[in-house]
């Protein structure tokens, strides 16, 4: 399926990579076909686009590479109504919002995305945590960068 967007210009998504979410996501209750897509192969990042609107896209986060304790619960009925289970788990993303630097990126903990592959439905669930945020820094101590590899001299 081609798709025009905003941001990336015309792109073409494989029908598996189109999520519907039934009850659109909160705040935008019309938009209900998205194309969600990894930002680069082994990427913690990912592109949610809107099929309907080019101008709507959203940077996702992959809670678990950063968060090695981010844990909520699904409800007994969402889950069995969603058909999850141990051989088709949940697939759980933040949506990541950019600031003026990398350093100040925050993800939203307490909205996290859930999503079906096998069925290719989303839901983006409310939950409560007090020890969760709306703004949580992605990278609350700084990044760490790998230092350059060291230069040799070339002999002449």
């Amino acid at each position: 399926m081609n798709i025009k967007t905003t941001r990336f210009g015309e792109i073409e998504v494989p029908e598996e990579c189109i999520i519907r979410f039934v009850d659109g996501l909160p705040g935008f209750a019309d938009e209900t076909k998205f194309a969600l897509f990894p930002y680069e192969p082994e990427s913690a990042f990912s592109i949610m686009q809107s099929i309907q609107n080019p101008d709507l896209t959203f940077l996702l986060a992959d809670p678990y590479r950063f968060f090695n304790d981010y844990m909520f619960e699904l409800d007994d009925r969402m889950a069995s109504e969603w058909g999850f289970s141990n051989d088709n788990p949940p697939h759980v993303y933040t949506v990541a919002t950019m600031r003026d630097t990398l350093e100040q990126m925050t993800v939203n903990l307490l909205a996290p995305i859930v999503i079906n592959w096998e069925k290719r439905i989303g839901a983006q669930l409310i939950i409560e945590n007090k020890h969760y945020s709306v703004q949580q820094l992605l990278f609350p101590e700084g990044i760490k960068m790998k230092p350059a590899p060291k230069q040799t001299e070339q002999g002449g």
